[in-house]
């Protein structure tokens, strides 16, 4: 199976929409340079989690879409997500464990990137950040650009998790019968 790793702030859930305007609302500058500025580190890190991920939307129906995905048998899916604070992994992993209890849960630490986290070779990544997506391809991953206004990109973009299957099937298709034939090899040299 292809490992599909998803990002999960502003991919699977409005989450980060709902910072920025919490965040206008309160003056603080989270704008280009502003992105890793302490205080908006600061803001995220003592967010109620618990509350912001009950309280923000699902993007473009991506729980059913991600339940599509993994029924396809061809993707061995993750969730592969940044954090900023201890209590922000502790929520995600329960919020998610109800809405997606067949799927891990892999919290990563913000000042690392993703791609020094999981092995990336050949796997594919969805995220909404062009600067993962680049290291993830430095790597020998398979960039994934997701955007909900399908704003030009390096990479291939999608703006819903169902154009997924569309977009990899085939590459999924042929690792899934490479993978196939090569346990029909083990048995036969046994």
């Amino acid at each position: 199976m292809v490992k599909l790793y998803i990002d999960f702030d502003g991919v699977i859930k409005n989450t980060i929409a709902y910072m920025y305007q919490e965040m206008d609302k309160l003056g603080i500058e989270w704008r280009g340079v502003h992105t890793n500025s302490k205080e908006v580190v600061e803001y995220i890190k003592n967010l109620d989690w618990e509350y912001l991920l009950h309280n923000t939307s699902f993007i473009n129906n991506s729980i059913k879409a991600i339940k599509e995905i993994i029924n396809t048998d061809l993707y061995d899916v993750k969730i592969l997500t940044h954090i900023n604070s201890k209590n922000e992994a502790i929520q995600k992993e329960i919020y998610l464990k109800k809405v997606l209890p067949e799927v891990e849960v892999i919290t990563v630490p913000k000042q690392i990137d993703k791609a020094k986290f999981v092995d990336a070779m050949g796997a594919i990544l969805v995220d909404d950040y062009k600067t993962n997506l680049k290291i993830w391809k430095h790597h020998g991953g398979i960039p994934i650009h997701f955007d909900e206004e399908r704003c030009e990109s390096d990479y291939p973009v999608i703006s819903c998790l169902f154009e997924i299957i569309d977009l990899t099937y085939d590459y999924a298709k042929k690792i899934k019968e490479k993978e196939t034939k090569n346990k029909k090899l083990v048995k036969q040299e046994r």
